[in-house]
């Protein structure tokens, strides 16, 4: 039986995948539909994995202006996923930095969104969400 599981587990995260996929791609930055998507992501914790996965191949995908509300988005499910662990920060912390490096990058024309990052920096310091390390490769 051990070997059916495997493919199930696959096949799960695929689903997992796709679906989130397409929520993502509906995500806009009213605090309603990030709220939404991250109790979402909450209630499906078990895939934390993929998720985190899937969220940092689709924020480097996205518009400039998009990548600011992916990382609100992460910043929701961080928060207020702490109940059950530090499972989604400890997984965000391995890409957040590229993504970080990415949106500094392709945003600097957008001076909103520079704030918002480094606004997020703020937050996850103070709320201690990330060691202070994370936080200055951050930055």
């Amino acid at each position: 039986s051990g070997q059916t599981s495997k493919p199930r587990s696959s096949r799960d995260a695929h689903h997992i995948d796709s679906g989130f996929v397409k929520k993502l791609a509906g995500l806009n930055s009213t605090q309603v539909s990030i709220e939404s998507l991250s109790k979402w992501m909450i209630f499906n914790y078990k895939h934390v994995k993929t998720l985190v996965l899937t969220w940092d191949r689709e924020v480097r995908r996205a518009h400039p202006e998009r990548k600011l509300v992916f990382c609100y988005l992460a910043n929701d499910v961080m928060q207020n996923s702490r109940k059950k662990g530090k499972d989604f920060p400890h997984e965000y912390a391995k890409y957040l930095p590229a993504v970080f490096y990415d949106m500094y990058r392709t945003c600097q024309e957008i001076p909103k969104c520079v704030e918002g990052a480094l606004r997020l920096c703020g937050i996850w310091e103070e709320r201690r969400v990330f060691d202070p390390s994370v936080v200055s490769k951050l930055r």
